[in-house]
């Protein structure tokens, strides 16, 4: 007698069994562990990968601003950066957030493309009741090509 087979009892064998229960538990464990890194501290304010992703329980509003000082005709000049024709519109979202990667690098790609001495950044947000929150604010160092970040940590 033919002993029978997957396809006809639909019985997987034990060592396939393991392996695919070894992969639902490594896609599930994915699953709660890269939420948790918000709440551990590693992105800030950072919500895109969290359980709290769709939450509006820490909605601020915030608006990013960036200058520039530049050198024209021996004289230094702060100018604002218009954010709009300069960078699509979901870098500035991620400028809003705030997003350190991000900010620094557009710090350091706006400073060498335009020789800046400084670009500055400046996070200023409100609290969903409306109260102002402490403003944070990032540079470059255009002469050093130093990239200085808040005080108060991001």
């Amino acid at each position: 007698m033919a002993e029978p087979t997957e396809a006809r009892d639909g019985a997987l064998n034990p060592r396939r069994r393991r392996a695919t229960n070894a992969i639902i538990v490594a896609f599930l464990a994915f699953q709660v562990v890269v939420p948790m890194r918000y709440y551990l501290g590693e992105r800030g304010y950072d919500e895109r990968f969290a359980w709290r992703m769709f939450s509006s329980t820490d909605v601020r509003a915030c608006t990013a601003s960036v200058e520039e000082t530049v050198t024209v005709g021996g004289r230094d000049v702060q100018r604002p950066v218009p954010l709009q024709p300069v960078l699509h519109a979901a870098w500035i979202q991620s400028l809003q957030l705030p997003r350190p990667d991000v900010v620094e690098a557009f710090l350091r790609w706006r400073g060498e493309a335009v020789g800046a001495r400084e670009v500055r950044y400046t996070l200023r947000c409100s609290a969903p009741d409306g109260t102002s929150l402490a403003p944070v604010d990032a540079s470059f160092d255009g002469r050093t090509r130093e990239f200085r970040t808040p005080e108060q940590g991001w």
